[in-house]
């Protein structure tokens, strides 16, 4: 369960630890990345309490950029 109220955002605490490598495009900073497509139809998508909702667009991941290493995403499920 989330903190209703909480004292500071995460982000906000990682910022002030870390403020070199979190929050910035500077050289050597640390950087993760999606790169989305956009796609068109009919899906179905499914919360964590199980209902159920039909959607016309949908954002699939194509590419994910994590600690240096690509992942390409090798099949399209939809």
């Amino acid at each position: 369960m989330l903190t209703r109220n909480p004292q500071i955002k995460i982000s906000e605490l990682l910022t002030i630890q870390m403020p070199d490598k979190i929050g910035t495009l500077a050289n050597g900073a640390w950087g993760d990345a999606v790169i989305f497509e956009k796609r068109n139809g009919e899906f179905q998508l499914i919360d964590a309490n199980g209902t159920a909702r039909i959607s016309s667009q949908i954002l699939e991941p194509i590419v994910i950029i994590k600690s240096g290493r690509i992942y390409r995403h090798k099949q399209n499920p939809y």
